[in-house]
């Protein structure tokens, strides 16, 4: 176990210099000491989930009033994620059982933030599993950097940016539709398309970008492997047809989602990031099965039953992981 576990982050975020000078410090300075910090982070992240269950609930192509639901709760969100560390060092509360509840949410705040995006552009089934997997993927990617390097990187482009872009579009919505504003077009590119393409890319970019400083850092990249060839594994399974994009939706945000929580509790461990074998291994399955099915055999029934019994262990093994890290976090409580 780590003893002198420190928390290091380099943040270029471009808005959130302003954002935390002009919203988060003037009411932060106004809540009560008593209030607990991880009070604050659990606040945000139910705000964030009944943001996008009000509209998987709903959803209508046609625009209406639910899509300011999350452009609100979005913002809450937001403000409650850079709201509990200020509040936790004013008062005097930082420690790293803070540190893993936080980054954990996140991870699960990363995937909500993802289908919501797909969702409120009006994103193609491949789109859609294109931006929560390579943007929940990101997150990992993130992670796992910092179990590796000690130091928590984030992007120019990051969560205040993309919560104004967001809740913009939300609002859009509300009054045209998903369907009418994803349709936009600049010659044969449709805005969704557009987007859906920048956002992917951007953000397998930043996987990227994480190995490139492990690497440069001498770190062991090979679990980057395990990151990298997952995603490939799920975008071939819906475009081979292999898997409905529903299917796919939820083992890449549950199999990301296991992956960061790994990695967190590996760094409260004090203990290096890991290849994961069993993930690598049914990335592989899933990748041949995915191939099989486009050579003409097919392979649809075994990969769907493989699918489920991957999303419910995963899901089991983040649960335990979790258990695990908050275990050791505590102990490292002051």
């Amino acid at each position: 176990m780590m003893a002198d576990l420190k928390y290091s982050v380099e943040d270029r975020s471009l808005l959130l210099p302003w954002y935390k000078k002009r919203v988060v410090d003037p009411i932060v300075a106004r809540l009560p000491r008593s209030l607990h910090p991880n009070t604050i982070t659990h606040v945000g992240h139910l705000l964030n989930l009944v943001g996008l269950v009000a509209v998987l609930v709903s959803h209508p192509a046609h625009g209406g009033l639910v899509y300011l639901v999350p452009a609100i709760t979005l913002h809450l969100y937001n403000f409650c994620d850079n709201a509990d560390g200020a509040h936790a060092r004013r008062t005097g509360q930082s420690s790293p059982l803070g540190e893993l509840l936080d980054h954990g949410l996140d991870l699960l705040n990363v995937a909500y933030i993802a289908t919501l995006s797909a969702f409120s552009l009006g994103a193609t089934p491949l789109g859609t599993v294109a931006m929560v997997t390579c943007i929940t993927g990101a997150a990992a990617a993130v992670y796992w950097e910092q179990a590796e390097t000690g130091v928590f990187q984030l992007g120019l482009l990051n969560q205040v940016e993309a919560t104004f872009v967001l809740a913009g579009v939300l609002v859009v919505d509300a009054i045209v539709g998903p369907e009418r504003l994803g349709a936009l077009h600049a010659g044969p590119v449709t805005l969704r398309d557009a987007i859906t393409f920048v956002a992917s890319a951007g953000s397998a970019t930043a996987m990227l970008q994480s190995a490139y400083r492990v690497g440069k850092k001498r770190g062991a990249v090979l679990p980057f492997v395990t990151i990298s060839l997952f995603g490939v594994a799920v975008m071939a399974s819906v475009w081979s047809h292999t898997l409905a994009w529903q299917e796919a939706t939820m083992i890449s945000g549950m199999g990301y989602v296991f992956l960061g929580v790994r990695n967190l509790t590996l760094r409260m461990r004090g203990r290096k990031p890991l290849v994961e074998s069993g993930v690598l291994v049914f990335a592989v399955v899933l990748l041949g099965a995915s191939i099989a099915m486009h050579l003409g055999v097919d392979t649809r029934i075994f990969a769907r039953g493989a699918a489920a019994l991957g999303t419910l262990t995963l899901g089991v093994l983040s649960l335990h992981h979790a258990r695990v890290g908050l275990r050791e976090a505590t102990k490292l409580a002051p």
